[in-house]
């Protein structure tokens, strides 16, 4: 897997997303998969969540494998798993961790390129690809929808937005 924290690091410093409000429950134990440095899990608790712990690999902080080792009420991921090689995303750890997970995927070609060129959402996938993915790996979705914002990079940035009981 590709470090992205040593390749770009300005990125992985959170982002506050309306759909993790709308889904997660504040009383619930919360692991933020990939969390970057940790600024969307900080975020939720300033939001008034209760336990929310970040695991993320390749920030020596965040990056204790015991995270891992422990079941949490919700797992969820934002702006991951488009960063993932569709064969290394840890479906089963999704399941087997949690009762339940809500995953934001960013399904719009990323500014930043890989040092072999390479677009840095190196997994670009339709929503419905996603969908079935999911289905067929951890759970079918119990709500799905595509979140399209206005980008400075892009026209738009469309995100794909699940919520899904395992």
């Amino acid at each position: 897997m590709t470090d992205f924290h040593k390749l770009f690091p300005k990125s992985g410093v959170g982002k506050q997303h309306q759909y993790l409000i709308d889904r997660l429950n504040p009383k619930h134990t919360i692991l933020d998969y990939g969390c970057g440095k940790g600024g969307t899990f900080k975020w939720l608790l300033d939001q008034g969540f209760k336990d929310v712990v970040g695991y993320e690999p390749y920030v020596e902080e965040f990056s204790a494998v015991s995270r891992l080792d422990k079941r949490y009420d919700t797992i969820y991921t934002l702006d991951v798993l488009e960063h993932i090689h569709i064969d290394e995303i840890p479906w089963q750890l999704f399941r087997v961790l949690a009762q339940e997970s809500v995953h934001i995927i960013d399904l719009t070609p990323a500014k930043k390129k890989l040092p072999n060129g390479d677009n840095a959402h190196i997994t670009l996938l339709p929503p419905d690809v996603w969908i079935n993915m999911f289905a067929t790996h951890v759970g079918k979705p119990i709500h799905h929808m595509l979140d399209i914002q206005p980008d400075p990079n892009f026209t738009t940035r469309t995100r794909l937005c699940l919520h899904i009981k395992h």
